[in-house]
């Protein structure tokens, strides 16, 4: 299972999205995608601010949405350890934009967040 594909000019060897491990992986463990970003994929599925609607993208706006103004499950994206144990439905989920939702008060070895800066 692969996090990327092969970008022969940045990166010429596949990330590996924690494979066969049994927990998350520290920072930094594998060399950034081509966009220069460490860990998209395959540690913790990362909360957003977004509350979550399943018909949203249907008519939300095209530049920046913000998600809905109220709900009552949070959308939550990406892909953790726990996604990468095999199957036919695990490789769909090992992508950066893989989208579901949780519980705002829910607690998993496999949620988290993901810390950010503006430049």
């Amino acid at each position: 299972m692969l996090a990327v594909g092969p970008d022969p000019k940045h990166n010429p060897k596949p990330v590996p999205a924690a494979i066969g491990r049994n927990d998350a992986m520290k920072v930094g463990s594998f060399p950034p995608n081509r966009y220069g970003l460490y860990d998209m994929v395959g540690s913790v599925t990362e909360w957003t601010s977004d509350w979550f609607d399943p018909d949203y993208y249907r008519f939300m706006p095209k530049v920046n949405p913000k998600g809905p103004e109220t709900g009552k499950y949070r959308s939550v994206r990406g892909s953790n350890w726990a996604n990468t144990a095999g199957g036919s439905s695990a490789s769909e989920k090992v992508r950066s934009y893989f989208r579901n939702f949780a519980d705002p008060d829910a607690r998993s070895i496999t949620l988290g967040f993901r810390c950010a800066k503006s430049l």
